[in-house]
């Protein structure tokens, strides 16, 4: 049976720009349908949140400097800096060098409004220093394991929004996070 496509679209993308190792990074995730992109301090609250969520993924040597908005054709449709910048509170691995590539995801699918509907894919990725160890043959950290990503799942699991599909259908986060180490990174800048 085929899937009906929704004919909602997510507004846009809220994410944050944050430093780590040196480099700056910019993550982002889709906001709900219906999500007025143009209310900034609604907009600035869900940023506050996110980054306070997220800066527990993140080591002390990372800066959460500010967040934006962007539309659905790529451009910036609004961004600032925070008041003063949230540093990383993720304890670092003993003996695990600050390498530039390494990256967590949350990752998730849209919720249809029917099992006819069709779904898109939700990621949102950090570069995550050495805040996670990476052993050889692990793909994913299992949410539960670390408070820092349970802020986070817990935070898009309950934020109405974003973490959702092109669609704009909110999505539920997956409890595995993919861990890996950025192979264009890793080519550009080294390890």
């Amino acid at each position: 049976m085929a899937q009906t496509i929704p004919t909602t679209r997510s507004p846009g993308k809220i994410g944050l720009v944050y430093l780590t190792t040196g480099l700056q990074h910019k993550a982002h995730v889709w906001t709900v349908a219906g999500t007025s992109l143009e209310t900034i301090t609604t907009m600035r609250s869900t940023a506050v949140a996110m980054a306070l969520a997220a800066r527990q993924c993140l080591p002390a040597a990372s800066t959460i400097l500010g967040w934006e908005i962007v539309m659905p054709d790529g451009h910036i449709g609004y961004s600032e800096n925070f008041p003063a910048p949230y540093a990383g509170t993720h304890t670092t691995v003993a003996g695990l060098a600050a390498f530039v590539s390494r990256t967590v995801c949350l990752s998730g699918r849209g919720i249809g409004a029917d099992l006819n509907t069709a779904h898109g894919q939700i990621k949102y990725t950090l570069f995550c220093s050495n805040a996670f160890p990476i052993n050889p043959s692990q793909k994913a950290l299992t949410v539960g394991s670390d408070a820092g990503l349970s802020a986070l799942y817990s935070f898009f699991h309950t934020n109405v929004i974003c973490f959702a599909d092109f669609y704009g259908q909110h999505g539920e986060p997956n409890p595995l996070a993919p861990i890996q180490s950025n192979a264009y990174y890793q080519k550009k800048y080294g390890n």
